[in-house]
This record gives C-alpha cells, sequence and structure tokens, in this order.
C-alpha cells in the first residue's frame, strides 16, 4: 500500500470509525428454517445446486434451445425478485476422493485392487486438482414493501404476534411459488438441480464468513439469537485494497465497462481463465420494466442536461446520456424484460502477494472478455466479499441495465460434466477437475462402448485402464476379452486371468451348443439362443457375402431343436445330421450338410465338434486369436463360437460383464457377422453385460455390413487423437463441435493422453494421466515390455503385484504420467 492510498484509509477511518458497525450488523440474516434464510429486511432467500454440462460441445441446435430456454428463465421471474449465479472455484476435490475410494473399497477386495484404488487416491490428492460449484440463490422480498406491524395495529404482545404469524405463512407461500417457477424453467432448460437443505445453506453461509473453520451444525443454532450474530464468528479487517478474514485475504473484481457484445463463450472464456480460489458472482434483478424506463427516462434526461451544460462539457454525462438513449430506443422497438445486473469475481490467497497475482490474472481475463473491463474495486472489498451470500446482490453498487436476449449470454451455465453418480473409475479434464465414471450407469439406454483411437494415440492403454477399473470396483465384476495382438497380456497376468492363445489344436476345442437346461430351462427355447445358433452355422457354412435366407433361417432351427431332443447336450454332428435328414424335403439343407463336413470330420472338427466346454469362471478371460491370421475363415467363426462360451457368465445377472473386441471389424465384415454382433449386443444387454470394440479408425467401423449395430447401440464412446478420419466421426453420433474437439485433442506418449468422451447425451473432454502403478499395468509399450521383463529375470518368484510395484518404483523420468 503505497502513501496515498494509507492516507486515503486512515482518513476514512477518522471520517467512518464512530459510525461503522460491527460486521455481523451488515449481514442480512436474521433466521435459517426449511432450507430458507429469512434476511433483516424480511427477504426470503433460497439455494440450488446446479448440475452443468458444457454447451461448448453440444449440437448448435441443442445450444440455440439451451440459451432460448435461458431467456424464458429471465422473462419468467416476478418483478423484483433477485437471482444470484455463483461459480466456487476451490482447489483440491477431497469430497470426490473420499466417495470414489468408499465406492471401490469392499469386503474381500483382493490385494491388487486395493493397492490400484489407495494409489489413484493418494495420487490425486497429491497433484493440482480444481472443483467447480455452481448455485443459484433466489431472494424474494415483501411486494409493494409490506411489513407484518404498522401504526395502525395496536402494540400489544398478542395481537404483534398473530400478525407476525400471518405474515411469515403469507411470505412463504409467496416464495414457495417463487421456487416452483424457478425449478420449472431450470428443468425445461434441461439442467440438473437439486435445492438445498438448511445445514447445506448454514455450510455455505458458514465457510464464507469463516474461511478456517470447518463449520457450524444446525443443532447449535440458538433461536433466541440472530443468525448473523451466530455465523459472523472470524474477525473481518477492510483495508483499502483487500479485506482480511482470519488469516486469508479477499478482493473484489468488479464488471466497470461492459463487452462489446454479450454471447456465451465469452463467460466461457472468463470461467477458464478463473482459478482456485475464488468465486464468480453475477446478481441479477428483476426489474418492473415500465416503472424502471420512467426511471430510465428521468436519468436520461439529467445526464442529457449535464451533458450539454453551456457552462461545461462533461464528457462522463454524454457517454452515460448516449448508453441510456440507446438503451431507451432498444426498449421501445422489443417486448424484451428489463433487468439490473452486476459481475464481479472474489478472488482469495493466503498472503498479499499471492493475492495481486490472482487479481492481476482476473483483471486480465476481463479484458479478454469482449474487451470488457474489470476493476480492482478499492474501498468496496468488503461490501463485494458480504455480496456473495444469499440474499446481498444488493452490495454490489456497480450495476448496469440490460435486456433479456443480451443478458441470457452472461449466465455462467455452461461447465465440465461432473460424470456418473456411482464413481467406477474417475479421471479428470485437462483442467483438473474430476470426472466419475461408470461404465454400468442406470442412465445409460444401453452399456455398449466403442475405442477409437490411432496407432500411437493410447488406445490400448485407455482400453486396459477402463477395465482395470472395472474390475477393481468390485468382485462382482467379470471381462471377456477378444484380441489379436496381445495387448491384454499384462493385465491378465496381474489378475491372475485366463490366457487363452488360441491355435489349431484340440487344446482349445469345446463345444459351442449351451445345455439344453440353459437355454430351455421350462422347455420352452430361449428365441436369442436358436438364433445365435443358427446364424453361427451359417457363419460356418456361407461364403462371405451370402446371405440366409427366411427358409433357411426356418430348417436351421428346426434342425437345432431336432439335434436336442432327448440330449441335454447337442453337437455340430448332431445338427448335421438333423440336416441330412430334411434334405429331401428341403434340398438347400444339403448344402449346410455337406459344408458341415469341415467342422465335423474335416479339419476344424477337433475344435467344435465335441462335447464339453472350456472353464471360464475366472474373472477376467482374454482370448487371443493372433495364432489364426493364416485361417481368417476359423478366425472369424471362433470369434462367434466364443459367444457360447460366456453364455454362463451373461446368465448370472449378479454378475457385471464386459465383453471388449479389439479390431472386431475383422469378424464381422458380412452379412451373417453382421446379424451375429447384432445379436451378442441384443443377449448382452439383456443379461447385463456390454460390449466394447476397439478399433484405430472410423473407417474400420464404418466398413463392414455390422457398423449400423455397432453405432447404433454404443452409448459411451472414447474418441483418442485421429490422423484421418474425422469427417466420418458425425456417423457415430457426434455433432460438428464434439468433431473439432476431436482435432484439438492432445497427447504425449508416456505422460498423458486426451479422450472425447460421450456419455449418451453428455460430453466432456478427460485426460488419461495415470500413476506409475497404472502405468505399468497397462502399458503395451515395446521398450516396457523389456524393462519388464528384466525386473522379472532378476526376481523370479516374485508375485505379480509386486512386480508392478518393483517397475513403478523405477519407472524413469519424464514417464510419471500416461
Amino acid at each position: 500500500m503505497n502513501r496515498i492510498e494509507l492516507t486515503l484509509t486512515k482518513a476514512r477511518r477518522t471520517i467512518h470509525a464512530p459510525k461503522t458497525a460491527k460486521v455481523a450488523e451488515f449481514l442480512n440474516l436474521w433466521s435459517l428454517r426449511d432450507g430458507v434464510v429469512l434476511g433483516v429486511d424480511l427477504s426470503l432467500s433460497s439455494a440450488y445446486e446446479l448440475e452443468i454440462e458444457d454447451l461448448r460441445l453440444a449440437d448448435p441446435a441443442r445450444a440455440d434451445l439451451f440459451e432460448a430456454q435461458a431467456r424464458s428463465f429471465l422473462n419468467a421471474l416476478p418483478a423484483e425478485t433477485t437471482v444470484q449465479f455463483i461459480v466456487q472455484v476451490r482447489r483440491g476435490d477431497t469430497e470426490t476422493i473420499r466417495e470414489f475410494r468408499e465406492a471401490n473399497t469392499y469386503e474381500g477386495q483382493d490385494d491388487l485392487s486395493r493397492l490400484l484404488i489407495e494409489r489413484k487416491c493418494a495420487e490425486f490428492e497429491g497433484k493440482f486438482l480444481q472443483r467447480r460449484r455452481y448455485f443459484l440463490y433466489v431472494t424474494s422480498r415483501p411486494k409493494g414493501g409490506a411489513v407484518p406491524v404498522s401504526p395502525l395495529i395496536p402494540r400489544f404482545k398478542p395481537v404483534v404476534e398473530t400478525a407476525a404469524r400471518g405474515f411469515d405463512a403469507q411470505r412463504r407461500r409467496e416464495h414457495e411459488a417463487l421456487d416452483r417457477v424457478v425449478a420449472e424453467r431450470l428443468h425445461s432448460m434441461g439442467l440438473r438441480f437439486r435445492r438445498l437443505e438448511s445445514q447445506e445453506l448454514l455450510d455455505l453461509v458458514y465457510r464464507h464468513l469463516n474461511p478456517a473453520k470447518p463449520g457450524l451444525p444446525m443443532s447449535r443454532l440458538s433461536p433466541l439469537r440472530t443468525l448473523r450474530e451466530q455465523v459472523a464468528t472470524t474477525p473481518v479487517e477492510e483495508e483499502f485494497d483487500h479485506v482480511r478474514v482470519g488469516d486469508a485475504y479477499f478482493r473484489g473484481v468488479s464488471l466497470l465497462r461492459l463487452p462489446e457484445t454479450a454471447h456465451p463463450g465469452y463467460m466461457w472464456r472468463l470461467l477458464d481463465c478463473l482459478w482456485p480460489d475464488c468465486d464468480l458472482v453475477l446478481n441479477v434483478h428483476a426489474l418492473d420494466t415500465e416503472a424502471a424506463v420512467s426511471r430510465l427516462k428521468l436519468k436520461n434526461n439529467v445526464t442529457r442536461t449535464l451533458a450539454f451544460s453551456a457552462w461545461t462539457k462533461n464528457y462522463e454525462a454524454e457517454r452515460k446520456h448516449l448508453e441510456l438513449d440507446e438503451l431507451l430506443t432498444e426498449i421501445r422497438a422489443t417486448a424484451q424484460r428489463l433487468f439490473r445486473f452486476s459481475l464481479s469475481v472474489i478472488v482469495r490467497a493466503p498472503s498479499l502477494d499471492g493475492l495481486r497475482d490472482k487479481t492481476s490474472a482476473v483483471l486480465g481475463a476481463f479484458h479478454d472478455f469482449a474487451s470488457a473491463e474489470g476493476l480492482c474495486d478499492d474501498m468496496n472489498h468488503g461490501r463485494l466479499f458480504l455480496g456473495a451470500i444469499p440474499g446481498h446482490a444488493r452490495l454490489n453498487d456497480r450495476q448496469f441495465y440490460m435486456q433479456t436476449n443480451s443478458l441470457s449470454g452472461f449466465l455462467p451455465l455452461s461447465g465440465a460434466w461432473k460424470g456418473s453418480r456411482r464413481k467406477t473409475m474417475l479421471v479428470e479434464t485437462p483442467l483438473g477437475e474430476l470426472v466419475a465414471l461408470d461404465p454400468f450407469d442406470p442412465e445409460l439406454p444401453a452399456k455398449h462402448g466403442l475405442v477409437i483411437g490411432t496407432t500411437g494415440s493410447g488406445k490400448s492403454f485407455a482400453t486396459n485402464f477402463i477395465l482395470s477399473a472395472f474390475l477393481a470396483s468390485s468382485k462382482d465384476t467379470h471381462v471377456v476379452t477378444i484380441d489379436v495382438g496381445g495387448s491384454y497380456r499384462k493385465l491378465c497376468r496381474a489378475y491372475g486371468g485366463e490366457y487363452l492363445e488360441v491355435e489349431l489344436s484340440e487344446r482349445f476345442g469345446f463345444n459351442p451348443f449351451p445345455p439344453k437346461s440353459e437355454i430351455a430351462p421350462g422347455g420352452e427355447f430361449d428365441g436369442d439362443a436358436i438364433a445365435y445358433l443358427s446364424l453361427l452355422i451359417s457363419r460356418m457354412c456361407l461364403k462371405p457375402g451370402e446371405v440366409v435366407g427366411t427358409v433357411e433361417k426356418a430348417f436351421l432351427e428346426s434342425a437345432i431343436k431336432a439335434a436336442y431332443k432327448d440330449r441335454e447336450e447337442a453337437t455340430l454332428s448332431d445338427v448335421r445330421r438333423e440336416l441330412a435328414r430334411l434334405s429331401a424335403a428341403r434340398p438347400r439343407a444339403k448344402h449346410f450338410a455337406d459344408a458341415l463336413e469341415l467342422w465335423t470330420s474335416g479339419m476344424y472338427g477337433k475344435l467344435f465338434d465335441r462335447k464339453g466346454r472350456l472353464n471360464v469362471d475366472n474373472r477376467l478371460v482374454v482370448f487371443d486369436l493372433q495364432n489364426l491370421e493364416n485361417h481368417s475363415d476359423l478366425q472369424a467363426v471362433y470369434f462367434f463360437v466364443i459367444r457360447s462360451v460366456i453364455w454362463g457368465k451373461l446368465r448370472n445377472l449378479s454378475l457385471r460383464k464386459i465383453v471388449a473386441v479389439d479390431e472386431g471389424w475383422k469378424f464381422f465384415d458380412d452379412q451373417v457377422g453382421s446379424d451375429l454382433i447384432q445379436g451378442l449386443y441384443r443377449t448382452a444387454r439383456k443379461f447385463n453385460g456390454a460390449v466394447f470394440s476397439v478399433s484405430q479408425s472410423p473407417q474400420d467401423f464404418l466398413g463392414t455390413k455390422a457398423a449400423g449395430a455397432i453405432v447404433a447401440n454404443s452409448y459411451v464412446k472414447f474418441v483418442l487423437k485421429l490422423s484421418k478420419g474425422h469427417e466420418l466421426l458425425s456417423q457415430f453420433d457426434l455433432n460438428p463441435a464434439e468433431i473439432e474437439s476431436v482435432r484439438l485433442l492432445q497427447s504425449k506418449p508416456k505422460v498423458f493422453s486426451d479422450i472425447l468422451l460421450k456419455f449418451g447425451a453428455r460430453s466432456v473432454v478427460i485426460r488419461i494421466e495415470p500413476g506409475s502403478l497404472d502405468y505399468w499395468l497397462c502399458t503395451t509399450d515395446a521398450e516396457d515390455r523389456l524393462a519388464e521383463e528384466k525386473v522379472r529375470a532378476a526376481n523370479p518368484g516374485l508375485s505379480e503385484t509386486k512386480i508392478l510395484l518393483k517397475l513403478a518404483q523405477g519407472r524413469p523420468a519424464g514417464a510419471e504420467a500416461s
């Protein structure tokens, strides 16, 4: 503080000290009941927490509709109603980390899963994170300034009590009506929200006024003392250029000059520039338009007189006159509502030096806000600090008049999606906000998903990361992976899974026909199961491009059912025999019977024409089909035969299952394959399962006949950095804004990878930046594989978990995240 500022501060204290009241007396807080704050001025305030979506990634039509609904929200506010939009930006997110730990800690948890969860939590707690919470405070005041007691009412206690109770009941009914209007309009905007209970509202107020104190229980509030007496417990020292509350320093930065134009994009940029710890406060007061216009006309006449006085030229008054004249002209030309609003940012820091740095950043952000101008509001910081409390919007004197259409562009209603309610997996955004994901989120119509990313983008790493988090979240989660190339060998080894490196030998042979008790438990065959087996036989018998007709489907179904007659377990030879029997009446059946010779008595007979099934009770089973690359027809058929292997898992509804198919386009590039994958998607959905398809480019999916089935049923999409094919992403239900965000995705090998996540109707850009243990569990890098082999050779007999820990301890510099 320089000498001039110090002199002004001392002068202010000298002049105002005898008149200055205690901090508590500035607070408009009388009592708190039923989630409503009663102010000293008889105002009532309630609060909502909003769940925001990222409008920058929304479809343009959705964004336009949202803006129209925002205007409707403003127009629906009754006259003399005040709403406050508060965006709290805080460092760290202990609450989300705690909920993640609780959701993923359970009885009987294996050592690796427990270690993974604890390591994730510790790493999140030790890195920079920020949490943004969006609140809406709604304040109503007595109509016409009415009060419960007047000089006309005798001042006797019974009369006063009756009048006060009646007035309170009437005010609460009026405020409830306002709450209903607000809730209805928020719902029409597509926003999720919840009204805060009394304790939550008390916590907001108390922690704002007492930054270093944990909280105040409602049970400790005394009805014999005012609320403001009980919450203002920390000394507040107001200086010329800051406010000190305990050991924390605060400054208020106000909007001084409006931006050249109002557009949601400018508010988005302002929010992106705000870092912990600060609060953005937007106050909106709905005016009686006719009365306000009359006042504006009078004010305009005054400013015009001052501006064009014969004695002197007043440029400030002239500017005010021109602004008011323009506003009045616009009001006359439209039917919009008129509002008074103010915008400020409350900056917090533990020291004055830190406060100055943060203030400079916020002032710069205001200037980037379409050439707007902010002001470090010296001698007014105390009022701005208190103005972030419900019912205190009037304390910000730097107010502007604005109409509905322009004001709607200022509403801070866009931000990163916070994710699923159940926190199975935890990732972050590039700005450091945590996003919780649950692959089995009940709000998803189906749980199937896609993972798309070019080589080197981190596609295999991301898939391993998703599957490892899914396995660690519960002992009732199972994964079956179908791969061509060994990308999941390490994950399988770490979890003690079953890795089947399939080759042309009896060792990997099994019967693709489920037991009759599973597909016809009550004597009635399951339609999906019979349809699947019919398509499987078609896949064995038809050439690529051939289509099975209605007649063929009919006799195949008859042959399969006949093969099960008087048998618990049918084989391919049984079906072939039934087809041969039908060939007299159905000549086409002979073609199928002859074609099955290769799969019964031929070279593939030792694989599928037998009794018995593979034991896949393990939680993680990986089928690696790379050894069958020279037998493309067998590889494709084996993929679909695996569907029968996992039938037992699907039938167990107590389990949640993910079937991951890596480079699956190789298996379903014809009509029969398309029908088979569609049946797999439908069957998995019925039995609490999900199918995740993984590929290197959009073209791989779209080039197959199964594209429609895959894309239409996949409601979760992980899109990594792509080198080409961006123009095809629209066919995956990505809008132009989402496609543009894919073009801008960043990644750094062995450090991090950004991903566009489309989760149902919501979108967010997430960043996979795991710690050392996650890295070594999920990496598929060739150099890392060599390093792992060296550690294994030097430590024979060491458990898989301890091998991973040793690798994590020796992770090279520059690879501290991936």
